[in-house]
Formats: structure tokens, sequence, C-alpha cells
């Protein structure tokens, strides 16, 4: 699954029923999960092109890791592959990017052939791009791809040139291609990203942003002063994170790791005034591996709200992660629900960068999650999550997941910062 975010849009609601047998052998596969040490597994193979010869210096990355390597000569690789699931990706000029799903107890060497990049690049780039795309949607473009928290203005596009922007006025829609992966110097975290970026779209009719890419983390190197900063933001960027959230949904966790989680329906508001916990929904924007809904703005809760069509009404008592989620295999679990989530991560309050940008948001980072297909979100221990764009997240998340934040799957919160928090 690529990295992505996409804003807008709500399922028809999915009607989830979760039996007695399906909590209890979730209570089970999080013990396992818990107390399984991990083996580090290895895994190896070869990359030719159609032809069978060999593709040396040819980019082999897990997907959103800092775990990756080069082709050799003769085309061969070795990587390490920790425990879990993860998006095997591999690219090299003028071929397709390839991609394919590999897990821990892969053991055989694996062959790929990389397919010769077809021409629509460059029948694209004929008709018209703009000329001062840059200087029109640069600034637009970093702060909806990077985002505008503090951290993610410290981040640094290291080569622009290679974006190219079109914008079709009649459409009211706003694309943007990369001839070479985005370089992207993270200063806060201390990663270089190399961002292989597929899709940029913005849609100014329907005000959604959708965008989809292959991040590969390099970690910087510094002095022990430095480290200690490094891990110190990396720390607080995962806290309260969706990664966060969803890794401790895998374990059964939510509750001790600080998330309170709400069932949530959309009720008519005739005009009239309810009570209940409410999410205000003045304008729609949209971003994508998950959907996000960047201007949703959650007020306080329990408060009376007066307007016409739809309002957010939250269940006074939070719900158990085994009353959301279940194993669907070993490894892997699954979170289902009917309607909404109500998600507010009890332990931080909002950063001020978000309430500057949301100034009715209140100081609480609660976000909203959507399930857009009619099927549960497999969810893996390591925070990554399939199918990506079945997950709509709004509020907080919707704000803060952008690029300039995220941090690598392998990415483990140091045990100082996991105690007592």
């Amino acid at each position: 699954m690529l990295w992505s975010h996409l804003y807008l849009v709500y399922c028809k609601h999915l009607q989830t029923y979760l039996s007695i047998t399906m909590r209890f052998l979730l209570f089970l596969f999080c013990m396992c999960a818990i107390t399984v040490v991990s083996a580090q597994a290895v895994i190896t193979g070869k990359i030719t092109d159609e032809s069978g010869a060999p593709v040396a210096g040819a980019s082999v990355f897990l997907n959103t890791t800092s775990i990756g390597t080069y082709s050799a000569a003769d085309g061969s690789f070795s990587l390490p592959l920790p425990q879990g699931r993860y998006e095997l990706v591999v690219s090299s000029v003028s071929y397709q990017t390839h991609t394919q799903s590999v897990g821990s107890s892969q053991t055989a060497p694996i062959t790929i052939v990389l397919k010769i990049k077809a021409k629509e690049l460059e029948a694209v780039t004929v008709g018209a791009f703009d000329p001062d795309g840059w200087r029109n949607w640069g600034a637009f473009f970093i702060e909806n791809f990077m985002g505008t928290s503090s951290v993610s203005r410290s981040c640094q596009l290291q080569n622009p040139q290679v974006l190219r922007f079109r914008y079709d006025k009649k459409k009211g829609l706003l694309t943007a291609v990369a001839t070479a992966p985005l370089v992207i110097e993270s200063k806060a975290l201390g990663y270089t990203l190399t961002y292989q970026l597929e899709e940029f779209m913005f849609d100014f009719n329907r005000r959604y942003i959708f965008f989809t890419g292959y991040p590969f983390f390099t970690p910087h190197k510094g002095s022990a002063a430095q480290q200690r900063r490094w891990e110190r933001r990396r720390a607080d960027s995962y806290l309260g994170s969706l990664q966060h959230f969803m890794r401790s949904l895998y374990r059964n966790r939510l509750v001790e790791e600080g998330f309170e989680v709400r069932r949530m329906k959309k009720v008519k508001n005739e005009g009239g005034a309810q009570e209940g916990n409410f999410f205000q929904r003045p304008s729609t924007s949209v971003q994508h591996q998950q959907i996000n809904v960047e201007n949703e703005k959650p007020v306080s809760q329990h408060i009376t709200l007066r307007r016409p069509g739809l309002v957010n009404v939250a269940e006074q008592t939070p719900v158990s992660g085994d009353s959301i989620a279940y194993a669907l295999d070993s490894v892997t679990a699954a979170l289902d629900f009917p309607d909404y989530l109500l998600v507010t991560y009890t332990k931080a309050r909002a950063l001020p960068d978000y309430r500057h940008y949301h100034k009715d948001a209140g100081d609480a980072q609660t976000s909203e999650l959507t399930l857009l297909h009619k099927k549960p979100l497999e969810v893996y221990a390591n925070g990554s999550f399939f199918a990506p764009d079945n997950l709509l997240t709004s509020g907080y998340w919707g704000w803060r997941e952008k690029v300039g934040n995220m941090l690598p799957y392998d990415y483990k919160l140091p045990k100082a910062k996991a105690v007592g928090r």
C-alpha cells in the first residue's frame, strides 16, 4: 500500500456485529503479539528488465520505512525484513515502479521484472504545464503536502525544480507531477525523506486534495545532543498520531495509551437545538496511506448547536478496542465499525499551530474516523493499515497527518517515553 491521503466523501453505514468469539480471539491475539519476540528475517531477490538483463542500481526499500538498499551489478539485493507485512518498492530511472506485498514469513528469493516506463509523462509535458508553476503554486503545494505545523515548516524541499503544475480552470483542478523523487530534509525530526510522488490533485470545486506516493527515510547523523533533540521531537510527533492509534488498537491498549474512542452518528438538525457531542462542519477540503478532511473543525463537547443539516452526535461512554476490532489472522487485526468514530487523545493538548489555523477548535486532539468501503480495515503491528483509501480521517489528524510529520513504520518509541507518559 502506497502512502496516501484523501479528504472528503463519506461511506454508507457499515452494519457490523462482533461476536463474543471474535472478541475472545482478539484478546488471545493481542496477548500473543505482546509476548512473542519477533525474529529478523531477510528478503533476497534479483531485479531484471523484460529481456532478462539484470538491472543494477535500482532502489529497493520497504515503503514508509528507513530500510532500503540498491541492487548490485548482477541485479541481486538483500534486505532485512522486520516482523509484519510491508510493501516492497523497487524503482529505477526509465522503468515503472514495482510494488508487492512481503511478509516476515517470506523465505524464498524473489525475481522482479521491471517494465519500461510508458511515454505518458512526455506527452503530458508537451501539453501544457504552467511555465510559472512553482511561483504560482509552490507555496500552496508545500502547505497542503507537507503541512503547517512547526515541524512541517522546518522541512525543506531540496529539488522543487522537478515539480510540474497544471491548472484546468474549467474543471477547477490543479495537478502536479514530479519528474524525479522529491528530496525533503526534515531538520526537526532528523530525516531526509525521499518521496516518490505518484499523484497530487486538488479539486477546487469539491474542495479536496488527494496525493499518493512512496516515502523512504534516511536518518541523519549528528552529535549526541542532536540525536536527543531528534528523538524528543520524533516522540512528540508519534504520541497521539494515527500511527500511535493503530499500534495501540493492534495491541488492544487504546485506554492505556491515552485514546478515548466513541461511536458517532450523523443526525438531522432541522434548525433547532440538540444536545450532544458535535463536530462543526463549515467547509470541506480533502487529502491520501489514508483519507483526511483537513478543514473539519472540532468544537468542545456537550454544547448546544443551532444549524440546519446534519450534526455529528457521539455517545457519552467510550468504547473498548475489542468492541471495534478483532483478530483477522495471527499477524493482522481488523478495525470494523458502523457510521463513525470520534477519537480523542487525552495525554496532550492540540498544538498551538492547530488552534492558529482552526481558531474555534479548542484544546482537544479530537479526530473523526470513517470507513469508506464495506469491509474491515486491516491493521498491522507497526501501525500500517490496508487498504488506506478505506479510511477517512478528519479534525486534528486531518490537519496534522501530512508528510512533514511522518515517521517511518520501523520507528520505535524510546522506553523512557513509553513509561508513565
